[in-house]
């Protein structure tokens, strides 16, 4: 009993000294982990939302193209199976539903703003945050994340004067943060079928 005594009295807390350098240590770890960790964060969200805007990018050059050869409406099956179309020509509302209902990605919704000319590019330099918030206030879209579209239209020649629709760029609405968190934009000098590889603009 004696020496079990002796150990219990010979066992003692931690200095003040001991817990200050305990916890300042742990601070400078924490420190130097957590900006990592945010980092390893928001690269993983920017992957995500680029991959979208690839996905994005490949569907409208799908639907794009339908306009190219002339094909103005898409067709769809409504809720009884009724085989029905979107005209997808000049309407860009039509376009979006067309884009949505055959989307396979439901993580995102499409929204596409009205059409541009080769001339007038300036709506496609603005952010459409408040546009795209507008929308859902009025219920025209969903309460969701959102891809947000723009199409400028030209014609190849005076003689044929054939609509090219070419893809301008892609906003990526944050639906939680109410909000544009990142953009895609497509260079001015597109293929020759109107499309170029996209580009991220650094935001």
């Amino acid at each position: 009993m004696n020496r079990m005594g002796k150990v219990f009295k010979n066992k003692r807390g931690f200095t003040l000294i001991e817990l200050i350098a305990v916890m300042a240590i742990m601070a400078i770890a924490t420190a130097l982990v957590l900006p990592n960790i945010r980092g390893m964060i928001d690269h993983t969200e920017e992957s995500k939302i680029k991959n979208y805007c690839i996905e994005a990018n490949t569907n409208l050059k799908n639907y794009t193209n339908m306009l190219l050869i002339g094909t103005e409406k898409v067709p769809y099956e409504d809720s009884k199976g009724n085989v029905k179309y979107y005209t997808i020509k000049n309407n860009p509302d039509g376009l979006r539903d067309a884009l949505n209902e055959y989307n396979m990605n439901q993580a995102y919704q499409y929204y596409v703003m009205p059409f541009v000319t080769a001339t007038d590019n300036s709506s496609a330099k603005t952010d459409p945050s408040a546009t795209v918030s507008a929308a859902i206030t009025a219920k025209k879209i969903d309460k969701k994340d959102t891809m947000v579209t723009l199409l400028e239209k030209t014609t190849s020649s005076e003689n044929t004067r054939i609509e090219i629709y070419k893809v301008v760029g892609f906003w990526f609405y944050s639906y939680d943060q109410d909000k544009v968190v990142y953009t895609y934009y497509v260079p001015t000098k597109r293929s020759s079928q109107g499309f170029a590889k996209l580009t991220s603009d650094g935001k």
